[in-house]
C-alpha cells in the first residue's frame, strides 16, 4: 500500500507542475517528466495486478519503489523552495541546478531499473504468482457448525424474526436474501440461528450451508453443496457436471441454500445456473461485509446488521463468561466498562469474555483489561479478532488502501466531517485520478465505496441527502493505526509521546499529535522531537492548546498542515509547499494580516481559517496575487470576511489577452462586497460555493459597481449564502444552478422569494436572521417544486406578529407534522386512557381567540391599533403554548389539570370579550371623551387577563416539571383489550338486513385467490359489524372451509400480549410457556403454518395493530383469511388486498323486523294495537341496529301496553339511555372521544342543524370559518381546512354523504340522530352551544346566561312567545352565534347584549339601526323575502370590518341591490350573495399613479361573489380579487353609451383562480368574453349562442361541468369538434330547440353525466354517448318520445354488452298509463310520473 500511496503522490506532484509550473518557471525539462510519468503508471498497474500478491522478491520491490518515489519528490520540492525562495545569487543558483538534476537523474535510473525488474518477473513468471494460503477457512470448505455447538445469539431477536418472514413470506419465486455488516457484527450466528430454526427446518426440504471466503473454488462449492444435501457417490469431475447433480437435486423441492462470508459477486455469476426457480418459495441467503455485492441481488432489501445497544452487549458479554450465573456486584462497574470499549461489536465481546471467562475474576486484573482492552483482544481467542477484521482490509483495492489507513488520524469516537476528509485526502496527493471527474467526485466515490463495505459508518446526513459526518470504530481504527505504522504511512502520538518517539518519527511522511494529559510539557522537548521529522509532510495535531513552539527547519517541505499553535510570519512565508492549512486563528489574530505571505504558497489547495482574524467590521484583505494561484481550491474563513481584490483586467488594444483561469476553485467563503465583474466569471468557471456578505458600500459606491446580475453566469455553483443588511434579492440575479441558498439579514420581502421559487434545482432554503420581513407568505403554485429543507433559524421582524408562526414550526410544515395531534390521542388510547372528558371547550376557545388576534394584527378597525406589540406578542405566545399543551394532553384526567382548562376556557373568552368591545366602541366612536375613559378601562381589564393566561401558562411548566407526562388515568369500564369476545356457541347472533353482506363476503372469504387476503367490514358504531362478523364466522360453509377460525377483539386500548396469547388459545394451543411477544408470534406462526385459517379481528381502531402482529401470520398460499371489522375508513384503506365492505343502516322493513325478532321472540308477530306506536319507535332508532336491539331489549321486558310505548315513542333517545345500560351511548361516545382535539368542535357544531337535516355543506363551512373553530396551516384556506375535517369526519362514519355536486364534490351530508344527540349532549356539557325550542326559551333564562353560541328551533305557537323570546334573549350576554332555524318571521327586537355578535342566521325582522350596530359580525344569512327594505341601502356594511359571509335570499332580480364603496375595504370578506336578485358593485377607487400602482386594499380572502349586475373586469378589480372561486354575472339593460367595451369582459382572462364562473345575458356574450383556462364549472344562461361558437368553451382544459339554460345555446343541429371538452364530466342541457346533435365517444371522453331538460325537438341521444366507458347515468325531463326510446336503447345495448352499471332515468309530461304502453321499465330504467 505505501509504495502505491507514494507512487500517486509523485504523479500528482509532476503532474501540477507540467500543468503550472511556479511562478512560469521549469523546473523539469518535458522528457523527464515524460520519463517519470511512464514509469509510475507502469508500477502502479504492477501494484495494482500483484496486490495480493507476496514473495520476498516482491516485498523487496515494493520497499524499492517506496524509497525512490520518496526520494524524488523530495528532490523535486526541494528544488521549487529554493527557486521561490530565491536564497542565493546566480553562482550558487547553478550549483543548486546542478546537483538537482544529477540526484533527480539518479533516481529516474532507479525508476528505469524497477520497471526492468518488473518486466523480468513477468516474463519469467507470467501473471500467475504464487500465493501463500490465508489463514481463513478454505475456500468453498464446509464449515457449518455440528449440531451440538451452542450458537448463543443475543440483541438480534427482531433480526431473526424479520428474515423469517421472509424466508417463509408468500414471494412464489426464488428469491435471495443476503445480510450485510462489517466483520465480526454477527452475520455468521444470525444466519446459522435461522438456518437451524425448527420452523426453517420444518418449512423447507433441502437445506445446505457452505463457506464462500475470500479464495473460493466454483469446484469446491458446488462438491460441499451436494455433500450437505445428502448425495450418494459423486463421480462427476467437471464442473459443469457437478452443477447439473445439483439442479437435479434440488429441482422441485422447496431448498434453502445458505452462503456464508461472499466477497463477490463473481461468485454467485458463476453457479447461479445450478438453482432452479421451482416456483414454489425457495430462497438462497448470503452473508457479507460489503453493500455493493449485496446489491446485486434486486430480489430482496439487503438485511443491514447493526452494533449492539449497551443493554444487549452487557446481556452477551454475562452469557459468555458467566453462563448461568449472573455477574458479581463488585465486578459489574468495571465489566460494563470493558463492554463500552468494545463498541457493540459482537466478535470483540465475545472474544474478550472468552478470554475472562478462562482468567482470574478479580477487579484488579479486570480493571487492566479494561485500560488494555484493545491488546488484550488482540491476545485473546487467538487474535482471531482482529484476524478477522484484516480480512476486509486485504480485500481492498490497492487505490482504496491509503485512503482507508487515513482513518487512522482521527481520534477515537471522532465525527470525521466528510468535507474535510475529501479536502485533505486531495492534498495528500492519495487520490488515483479518473479522467472527466474531479478529485472530489473521486474522493466521493471511494468514501461511498468504504461505506458499502462497511469499514465506516454514516453518522449523519446533511441537508441535500449528502453524508455529514461519519465515524469508524474504535477497533478498525486500532486496525488502521497499526497497518498504517507498520508500512510507515502515518504515525499517530500523543504530546507527552514526542519525547520517547523522537527517532520512530523520523522515517514517516506524515505525523498527527494529539492532546495529552500532561499539560506541563516542556516546549523545547516537543521543538527537539520535532525537529527529528524531517520527513515529514503533513502535521496533524488535534485538540491542542495554544503552543508557541519554533517550527522546525525540517518542515519546510510541508505540505498539509492542521493545527492549533500560531507562527510567526516569517516562519508560514517558507511553507511555500503547503497545500492544506487550517488555523484556528484566535490566539493571534496577526497571524494571517496581511495575507500577502500566500503569494509564495504556489502548491495551495485548501485554507481554512477558523476564529476570528479581525472583527466583523474590518475584513481580511486578500493579496492581488491570489489570481495567479492555479491549484487552489478551498477559500473559506469560518467567522469572518475576505476582501477579493479585482483580477488584473485582460483587455487590451488587440482585444483579450489570455488569463490564468483557477480551474479548480469551488469554495469562496465569505467575500465581502464581491464584484461578480467579467472578469471574475472568467477566472472561476467551477465555482460551487460561494459565500458573499454585502456590508457599507464605499461612498459613491452601488449596486450597479459590484455587477452583482452577472452571479447568473457562474453555471456550476451550486450553494449561495448571501448577508446583507438590504433587499439583495432585487440586485442580484441568481444562477438556475443554485441547490442550497441560505439568507441571512437580508430583510427581503416574502413576495420577493418568488424569484428564489422559480429556481429550478433548489433543494435547501435556509432563512437565518432577519432574512425575510412581512406579516404574510402566500407562495405561489408551480415554484419550490424541489425543496427539499425549509430551515428557518430566527424570527424575523414582522413575522414575530403572526398569529400562527410557532405552530408553522411545529405543526404546519408538513401533513405528518399537522397530524401530530391525532397521533399523540392515538399513543394515549393505547395506554388505555378511554373515560375522557375533552379539552374541546378550552382549546375552542383558544382557537378563536387566536384568529381574533390575527385580524387586529393585519387590518386593525379603522386602521387604529387596539393592543400594541408587546401585548399581541405576549397573548400570542402564550395561546400558542396553552394551545400545544391542550394538544399534547387532551386524553390526560386529573383534577388540576380539568380545573385548568375551565380557567383556560374563561380567560380566552373574557380577552375575547373585552378586545372586541373595544374594538366595536373604536368603530362606533360614541363620544370622543369617553373613548378616553374605556382606552384606560380597556387596558386595565385586558392586562388583568393577560397576566391570568401567564399565571396558567406557569401552572402548566408546573406540571410539567412535577408531574412529566404520565397522569393518572381512569381505568376504562369496556372490555379488556386484546380479550376473546368470540361468544359461546349456544348464544344467538340474530342477524336482519344484511343477507346480500353476508353472501358477498362469505365469496370473498371461499373466492379462489390462494394468497393471504384481508377484508375489511367498516361502518359507524352500532351498525352491526360485529354481528355480522360473528354469522360470518360461524357459518357452517366458513366451519368446514378453513382448518383454523379464531376470533379476538382489539378495542382501543389494545396489548399486543393479549392479542397472540388469546389467538392461541383460541386455535388450540393449550400449554403456552412464552413469555415474550416475539416467542408467542412465533409459537402462533408455528401454529398457522400451512394450514387454511379464518381470523376475525374485531374493532380495530388503528392500523399500527396489524402492522405490530402482521409478521406472525404465514401466507401459506393456501387461501388463508383475515377480516377485520372497524369504525374508521383510512384504517380500512390500508389493507390493499380487498375494497373495504362498507355497511349502511337499515331499511324501514328490516329495521320492524329486527324490533318483532328482538321483542317477541319466535312469536315474530306483533299485536294490531301495538304496530303503529311500534314503528314510530323504529323510526325514531334511524335504522341503526344497536339503538333498535338496545329499545327492543327494553320493551321486550316492560309492559306491553299502548301508552307505555307511546310514553317511549315521545322520548326514545332517553329510554337508549336507560335501556341496556346506557350501552347504546356509550359505545357511540367512543367515536367522539377517540376524535383528535381539532375535530371536536367541528363535530360538535352538528348539534345545530334540526334532525334529518340535509346540511349543506358550503354553508357549513362558511359557519365553521366564521366561528373560528378551525386550526390554520399554512398554505391552505380555511376553506381547504374545513374540507379536510369534513372528509375525516366522514372517514370515521360520524357524518353520512347524501348527495354529492356536478363536480364530484360533496354537496350535503347528514348526521345519524343518535350521533346528533351524542352531539348535543357533549356541546351542552362542556357549554360549547345551547340548542333550544323557541317555545322554552322563557323556561331557559338560567341555561341560555354563559352559552357562546343559542341556536333556536321551530316552535308551532311563537308569536305568542313574542316578549319571552326577548326577555330570555336578552339575559344572553355572552352569545357570539344566534342561529334560528325554519322560524317563521317574527318581529322581535334585537336585544343590546348581542351587539358582539358574529353569526347571525335568521328570518327575523330587524331595524336596520339595530343592524348598524353589528360592528362585530362575522357572518350573516337573512331571508329578506317579507321585508325588502332590510339592507336598502347597504351602505351599513361598511362599518362591519370583519364580516366574511353574507347571504341574502328572498329579493327581486328586477331590483338590484346597490352594494356601498366600502366593499373595497372590507378585507375579510369570503363570500357575498345573493340567491334570488343580483348586486351592483362599485368601481373600486382608483390607484393608478403617473409611477405606477400606488397601495390598496386587497380582498384576497374573497371566494364568492354572486350575482353582479352588469359587472365590470376592470384592472383595479382583478387586482383586488385575486382568489375569486365563484363568480355569478348577469349582462342586461346596458345604460346607453356603454357597451362590451366598458365593461372590459375580456379581462376574466386574468382571474387565474376562477373555478366557477355562472353567466346570464341576453347578448352575444361568447364573442366578447375571453374565459380563464382554470375554470371547472360554467353555466350559461340565455345567452343564445350558436352551437358552432361552443368551441370557444370546449377549449378550456379543466372544464368538468357545463350547464348550458334557458335557451343558452340555439340551432338545429349541434357537430362537437374532437379534442375539445376533454374533461368534461357532467353535460345538462335545458330548454332549447336542438334537433340533431352529431357526437361519438371521442367528443366527451370522460363524460358521467348527461341530463337533457325540455330538449323537446331533439329526436335522438346519439348513440355513440352509450360508448363513453365513464358514463353512469343519462337523465331526461320533457323531452320527446324518440329521445326517451334512444336512451332506452343505449342502456339496452350496453347491458347487452356486459355493462349494467349505466342508469337511465326520464322523466314524461303524460299520463302513466300511456307511458307504460310505450316502455317496459327494464331493470335499472327508474320512471317517474311528474
Amino acid at each position: 500500500m505505501a509504495a502505491y500511496a507514494s507512487l500517486l503522490s509523485l504523479g500528482h506532484i509532476l503532474d501540477q507542475l507540467l500543468q503550472h509550473p511556479p511562478r512560469q518557471r521549469a523546473v523539469l525539462d518535458e522528457a523527464q517528466i515524460d520519463s517519470l510519468l511512464d514509469n509510475i503508471i507502469f508500477l502502479q498497474e504492477f501494484l495494482e495486478d500483484f496486490s495480493l500478491t507476496r514473495r520476498d522478491e516482491i516485498l523487496a520491490l515494493e520497499g524499492k519503489i517506496v524509497i525512490s518515489a520518496y526520494a524524488a519528490e523530495d528532490i523535486i520540492e526541494s528544488r521549487v523552495v529554493d527557486q521561490i525562495l530565491e536564497d542565493s545569487e546566480a553562482g550558487s543558483e547553478r550549483s543548486c541546478s546542478t546537483l538537482f538534476c544529477q540526484d533527480l537523474q539518479k533516481v529516474i535510473e532507479e525508476f528505469s531499473s524497477m520497471k526492468k525488474d518488473v518486466m523480468k518477473i513477468r516474463k519469467t513468471e507470467g501473471i500467475e504468482i504464487v500465493q501463500q494460503p490465508t489463514e481463513a477457512a478454505t475456500a468453498g470448505s464446509f464449515v457449518r457448525v455440528a449440531s451440538s455447538s451452542k450458537n448463543t445469539m443475543v440483541g438480534f431477536d427482531e433480526d431473526l424474526v424479520n428474515i423469517m418472514e421472509t424466508l417463509t413470506g408468500d414471494e412464489s419465486n426464488l428469491q435471495i436474501l443476503s445480510i450485510i455488516g462489517m466483520g465480526g457484527i454477527g452475520k455468521t450466528t444470525l444466519a446459522k440461528n435461522v438456518f437451524d430454526n425448527p420452523l426453517i427446518v420444518q418449512h423447507f426440504d433441502l437445506q445446505a450451508w457452505v463457506t464462500i471466503s475470500q479464495q473460493y473454488s466454483v469446484h469446491e462449492i458446488l462438491l460441499g453443496l451436494l455433500k450437505e444435501i445428502g448425495g450418494e457417490e459423486i463421480t462427476q469431475k467437471n464442473d459443469d457436471e457437478l452443477g447439473l447433480r445439483l439442479h437435479r437435486s434440488l429441482f422441485d423441492r422447496r431448498y434453502v441454500i445458505v452462503m456464508d462470508d461472499m466477497w463477490s459477486i463473481e461468485v454467485w455469476d458463476g453457479i447461479k445456473r445450478f438453482f432452479p426457480d421451482n416456483n414454489n418459495r425457495s430462497r438462497v441467503m448470503v452473508t457479507s461485509r460489503l453493500s455493493n455485492v449485496a446489491d446485486n441481488f434486486r430480489s430482496c432489501t439487503p438485511h443491514q446488521l447493526h452494533f449492539l445497544d449497551e443493554d444487549r452487549s452487557w446481556a452477551l458479554f454475562c452469557d459468555k463468561v458467566f453462563g448461568q450465573e449472573s455477574c458479581p456486584c463488585e465486578l459489574q462497574k468495571v465489566g460494563k466498562k470493558i463492554v463500552r470499549n468494545c463498541r457493540g461489536l459482537p466478535l470483540a465481546i465475545v472474544a474478550i469474555s472468552g478470554l475472562l471467562a478462562k482468567s482470574s475474576r478479580t477487579v484488579e486484573y479486570w480493571e487492566y483489561v479494561a485500560n488494555h482492552t484493545y491488546s488484550e483482544l488482540d491476545n485473546g481467542g487467538d487474535g482471531l479478532c482482529f484476524e478477522v477484521f484484516s480480512l476486509s482490509y486485504k480485500h481492498l483495492p490497492v487505490h482504496l488502501k491509503p485512503c482507508f489507513l487515513y482513518m487512522a488520524i482521527f481520534p477515537e469516537d471522532h465525527k470525521i466531517i466528510i468535507s474535510k476528509l475529501v479536502k485533505l485526502w486531495i492534498a495528500e496527493g492519495i487520490l488515483k485520478p479518473m479522467s472527466s471527474r474531479s478529485l472530489e467526485e473521486i474522493a466521493e466515490d471511494n468514501l461511498k465505496d468504504l461505506v458499502d463495505r462497511n469499514l465506516i459508518q454514516i453518522h449523519a446526513y446533511g441537508t441535500r441527502n449528502k453524508i455529514k459526518t461519519c465515524t469508524i470504530h474504535d477497533l478498525l481504527r486500532d486496525l488502521c493505526l497499526r497497518e498504517a505504522q507498520k508500512e510507515k504511512f502515518l504515525r499517530v502520538t500523543m504530546m507527552d509521546g514526542l519525547d520517547n518517539h523522537s527517532k520512530v518519527i523520523d522515517n514517516n511522511r506524515r505525523l498527527i499529535i494529539q492532546r495529552s494529559s500532561d499539560k506541563k510539557l516542556c516546549r523545547q522537548q516537543v521543538f527537539d522531537a520535532l525537529n527529528f521529522a524531517s520527513c515529514s509532510r503533513s502535521l496533524i495535531c488535534w485538540e491542542l492548546e495554544s503552543t508557541s513552539i519554533k517550527l522546525p527547519v525540517c518542515f519546510r517541505l510541508l505540505r498539509v498542515l492542521n493545527m492549533d499553535d500560531f507562527y510567526s510570519c516569517k516562519e508560514i512565508l517558507q511553507l511555500v509547499n503547503l497545500r492544506y492549512i487550517y488555523f484556528v486563528a484566535s490566539s493571534n489574530p496577526n497571524l494571517l494580516n496581511p495575507l500577502k505571505s500566500l503569494s509564495l504558497l504556489w502548491n495551495l489547495q485548501t485554507i481554512i481559517i477558523a476564529g476570528t482574524l479581525c472583527d466583523f467590521v474590518t475584513p481580511t484583505n486578500l493579496p492581488a496575487e491570489i489570481w495567479e494561484m492555479p491549484q487552489l481550491r478551498h477559500l473559506k474563513m469560518e467567522e469572518g470576511d475576505f476582501y477579493l481584490p479585482d483580477p488584473p483586467s485582460t483587455n487590451n488594444k488587440n482585444g483579450r489577452r489570455d488569463i490564468l483561469v483557477m480551474k479548480n476553485l469551488q469554495t469562496l467563503c465569505k467575500i465581502r462586497n464581491f464584484r461578480c465583474t467579467d472578469e471574475v466569471v472568467h477566472r472561476v468557471p467551477n465555482l460551487k460555493k460561494l459565500g458573499i456578505t454585502y456590508y457599507r458600500f464605499p461612498s459613491g459606491f452601488g449596486w450597479d459597481h459590484y455587477e452583482g446580475y452577472n452571479l447568473v453566469h457562474l453555471r456550476n455553483l451550486k450553494s449561495l449564502y448571501l448577508n446583507s443588511f438590504e433587499n439583495v434579492l432585487q440586485n442580484l440575479c441568481l444562477p438556475r444552478s443554485l441547490k442550497k441558498l441560505t439568507l441571512q439579514y437580508c430583510r427581503v420581502p416574502w413576495e420577493d422569494l418568488t424569484v428564489v421559487g422559480s429556481l429550478p434545482h433548489l433543494e435547501v432554503l435556509s432563512l437565518i436572521g432577519d432574512a425575510v420581513r412581512g406579516r404574510e407568505w402566500n407562495p405561489v403554485e408551480g415554484q419550490f417544486l424541489q425543496l427539499k429543507s425549509f430551515q428557518i433559524f430566527e424570527i424575523p421582524d414582522g413575522i414575530g406578529e403572526i398569529q400562527t408562526l410557532r405552530s408553522i414550526l411545529l405543526s404546519y410544515c408538513s401533513d405528518s407534522a399537522n397530524s401530530s395531534a391525532e397521533k399523540i390521542q392515538e399513543e394515549q388510547l393505547e395506554l388505555g386512557n378511554y373515560d375522557l372528558q375533552t379539552t374541546m371547550a378550552a382549546y375552542a376557545s383558544l382557537l378563536s381567540l387566536g384568529h381574533i388576534l390575527d385580524h387586529l394584527i393585519q387590518l386593525p378597525p379603522r386602521q387604529r391599533a387596539v393592543l400594541d406589540g408587546a401585548q399581541i406578542h405576549s397573548l400570542l405566545q402564550n395561546i400558542t403554548f396553552l394551545q400545544d399543551f391542550l394538544e399534547e394532553f387532551s386524553l390526560t384526567r386529573g383534577d388540576e389539570i380539568q380545573e385548568l382548562e375551565e380557567k383556560i376556557a374563561r380567560s380566552a373568552y373574557a380577552a375575547e370579550d373585552i378586545i372586541e368591545s373595544y374594538a366595536l366602541d373604536q368603530n362606533l366612536e360614541d363620544s370622543e371623551a369617553g373613548s378616553q375613559r374605556r382606552s384606560a378601562l380597556f387596558y386595565q381589564d385586558l392586562q388583568k387577563v393577560i397576566e391570568e393566561i401567564i399565571s396558567m401558562k406557569k401552572d402548566v411548566m408546573k406540571i410539567k416539571e412535577t408531574e412529566g407526562i404520565k397522569f393518572t388515568q381512569q381505568p376504562r369500564k369496556a372490555e379488556t383489550a386484546g380479550s376473546s369476545l368470540r361468544g359461546a356457541s349456544n348464544r344467538k347472533n340474530t342477524m336482519v338486513g344484511f343477507d346480500e353482506d353476508l353472501i358477498k363476503i362469505m365469496e370473498t372469504l371461499t373466492g379462489d385467490e390462494s394468497n393471504l387476503q384481508i377484508l375489511s367490514i367498516v361502518g359507524m358504531g352500532g351498525i352491526g359489524k360485529t354481528t355480522l362478523a360473528k354469522n360470518v364466522l360461524e357459518n357452517p360453509l366458513i366451519v368446514n372451509h378453513f382448518d383454523l377460525h379464531s376470533w379476538v377483539t382489539i378495542s382501543q386500548q389494545y396489548s399486543v400480549h393479549k392479542i397472540l396469547l388469546s389467538l392461541l388459545k383460541e386455535i388450540g394451543v393449550e400449554e403456552i410457556t412464552q413469555e415474550h411477544d416475539d416467542e408467542l408470534g412465533l409459537s402462533l406462526h408455528k401454529s398457522l403454518f400451512h394450514r387454511r385459517y379464518f381470523i376475525v379481528m374485531d374493532d380495530i381502531w388503528n392500523i399500527q395493530v396489524w402492522d405490530d402482529i402482521k409478521r406472525f401470520f404465514p401466507d401459506n398460499n393456501n387461501g388463508s383469511r383475515v377480516m377485520i371489522t372497524t369504525r374508521l375508513l383510512n384504517v380500512a384503506d390500508n389493507f390493499c388486498s380487498c375494497t373495504p365492505h362498507q355497511l349502511h343502516c337499515l331499511d324501514k322493513d328490516q329495521s320492524w323486523a329486527l324490533f318483532c325478532d328482538k321483542v317477541f321472540g319466535k312469536e315474530s308477530c306483533c299485536p294490531p294495537e301495538l304496530e303503529e306506536v311500534g314503528k314510530t319507535i323504529v323510526r325514531n332508532c334511524g335504522g341503526l341496529p344497536l339503538a333498535i336491539v338496545a329499545i327492543s331489549g327494553l320493551l321486550a321486558e316492560s309492559s306491553k301496553t299502548v301508552e307505555y310505548w307511546e310514553y317511549v315513542a315521545n322520548d326514545t333517545k332517553a329510554a337508549l339511555t336507560m335501556g341496556g345500560d346506557g350501552l347504546c351511548f356509550e359505545i357511540l361516545s367512543l367515536s367522539y372521544k377517540h376524535l383528535p382535539v381539532r375535530l371536536k368542535p367541528c363535530f360538535l357544531y352538528m348539534a345545530i342543524f334540526p334532525e334529518d337535516c340535509e346540511i349543506s355543506i358550503s354553508r357549513l363551512v362558511k359557519i365553521w370559518v366564521a366561528e373560528g373553530i378551525l386550526k390554520p396551516i399554512r398554505s391552505r384556506s380555511l376553506e381547504e381546512i374545513a374540507e379536510d375535517n369534513i372528509k375525516d369526519l366522514i372517514d370515521r362514519n360520524l357524518i353520512q354523504v347524501h348527495d354529492y355536486g356536478s363536480t364530484n364534490k360533496i354537496k350535503t351530508c347528514t348526521i345519524h340522530d343518535l350521533l346528533r344527540d351524542l352531539c348535543f349532549r357533549e356541546a351542552q356539557k362542556e357549554k360549547f352551544l345551547c340548542v333550544v325550542m323557541m317555545s322554552s326559551l322563557n323556561s331557559s333564562h338560567t341555561s341560555i346566561y354563559n352559552e357562546r353560541r343559542l341556536i333556536i328551533h321551530q316552535s308551532s305557537k311563537e308569536d305568542k312567545y313574542r316578549q319571552q323570546i326577548f326577555d330570555a334573549m336578552n339575559l344572553a350576554s355572552r352569545t357570539r352565534s344566534l342561529i334560528c332555524c325554519e322560524l317563521k318571521s317574527t318581529s322581535t327586537k334585537l336585544p343590546l347584549r348581542f351587539r358582539l355578535l358574529r353569526v347571525l342566521n335568521t328570518d327575523n325582522k330587524y331595524s336596520h339601526k339595530k343592524i348598524l350596530r353589528l360592528v362585530n359580525l362575522r357572518y350573516v344569512a337573512f331571508n329578506a323575502k317579507s321585508y325588502p327594505t332590510l339592507l336598502n341601502p347597504l351602505g351599513s356594511l361598511s362599518l362591519l370590518r370583519n364580516l366574511q359571509t353574507v347571504i341574502i335570499a328572498g329579493i327581486s332580480s328586477e331590483t338590484p341591490v346597490n352594494l356601498p364603496a366600502e366593499i373595497w375595504d372590507m378585507t375579510q370578506l369570503r363570500h357575498l350573495r345573493n340567491e334570488d336578485g343580483d348586486f351592483y358593485l362599485p368601481d373600486p377607487p382608483s390607484t393608478k399613479r403617473e409611477k405606477g400602482w400606488g397601495d390598496f386594499f386587497g380582498l384576497k380572502n374573497l371566494r364568492t361573489l354572486y350575482k353582479i349586475r352588469n359587472f365590470r373586469c376592470t384592472d383595479e378589480v382583478i387586482r383586488r380579487i385575486p382568489n375569486i372561486k365563484k363568480l355569478g354575472i348577469d349582462y342586461r339593460h346596458f345604460a346607453r353609451g356603454y357597451g362590451w367595451h366598458y365593461h372590459e369582459v375580456n379581462k376574466l382572462v386574468h382571474l387565474c383562480n376562477l373555478e366557477s364562473l355562472f353567466l346570464e345575458c341576453d347578448k352575444d356574450v361568447l364573442h366578447n368574453f375571453c374565459y380563464p383556462r382554470s375554470l371547472k364549472k360554467l353555466t350559461l344562461s340565455y345567452c343564445r349562442v350558436s352551437w358552432e361558437d361552443l368551441t370557444l368553451v370546449g377549449l378550456l382544459p379543466h372544464l368538468e361541468v357545463l350547464k348550458l339554460k334557458n335557451y343558452a345555446a340555439l340551432g338545429a343541429k349541434w357537430n362537437p369538434v374532437e379534442g375539445e371538452f376533454l374533461q368534461l364530466k357532467s353535460l345538462q342541457i335545458e330548454n332549447t330547440n336542438l334537433e340533431e346533435w352529431i357526437a361519438d365517444s371521442s367528443h366527451f371522453p370522460l363524460l358521467e353525466n348527461l341530463a337533457l331538460r325540455h330538449v323537446r325537438n331533439l329526436k335522438e341521444i346519439p348513440y355513440s354517448i352509450g360508448e363513453i366507458p365513464t358514463l353512469k347515468t343519462i337523465s331526461l325531463e320533457g323531452c320527446s318520445d324518440s329521445a326517451n326510446s334512444s336512451a332506452k336503447e343505449i342502456q339496452e345495448e350496453q347491458q347487452n354488452l356486459g355493462n349494467d352499471d349505466l342508469r337511465v332515468h326520464v322523466h314524461v309530461w303524460r299520463s302513466w298509463k300511456q307511458l307504460k304502453q310505450t316502455l317496459d321499465g327494464k331493470r335499472l330504467f327508474s320512471i317517474n310520473k311528474i
